[in-house]
Parts: C-alpha cells; structure tokens; sequence
C-alpha cells in the first residue's frame, strides 16, 4: 500500500517487474480475491495467509515481454501498517 502527495486514499495493490499491470488476483482461503485495491478487503487479511498472482509488461502492448509474479504473503501487522502509513500522511505539511 501507499499513498502520494496531495491523495487522501491509499493504494493497494501487489506489485511486479514491470510498471504495466495487468489485473492481480489474491486468493485467500481458496477464494479468489478480485477487487484488491479495497482498504477493508486488505485490512480485513490481518494475521491470514494471502497468496496472490500478478502479470506485468513494460507497456500496454508488450505482451511478449510479460512477467508473472506469484508467492504467499503472511499480513501480520497490516493493520498497523496501515495507520502508520495514515498518521505520517496526515502530519505532512504540503
């Protein structure tokens, strides 16, 4: 997850070699996980096993070149992640 300059909602998202992503999948408990840049969905992982598959490309049409990524992600800690992230947010002066 992060978040930008100026953004009041974070991202979320897995991430892969290249910056063209394709749509992710997250599977948790044998279901598949769709919507993944959903704050509730990532929160609501805390302390469970999360396994995800992400392609990425170079660029939009450089299927040739893709590069799938794929692994399990233990989300302990997300929670607090997540409000750290958001009190360093909204202490930065801009």
């Amino acid at each position: 997850m992060y978040i930008t300059n100026r953004v009041e909602i974070p991202y979320f998202g897995f991430y892969g070699k290249y910056p063209y992503r394709l749509p992710s999948v997250a599977e948790i408990n044998g279901t598949s996980v769709l919507d993944i840049n959903n704050r509730p969905t990532v929160l609501s992982w805390e302390d469970k096993n999360v396994s995800f598959r992400i392609t990425t490309q170079p660029s939009e049409g450089a299927y040739h070149e893709a590069h799938d990524a794929s692994g399990t992600i233990h989300f302990s800690g997300v929670q607090r992640a997540y409000n750290l992230m958001m009190e360093c947010h909204s202490s930065a002066s801009w």
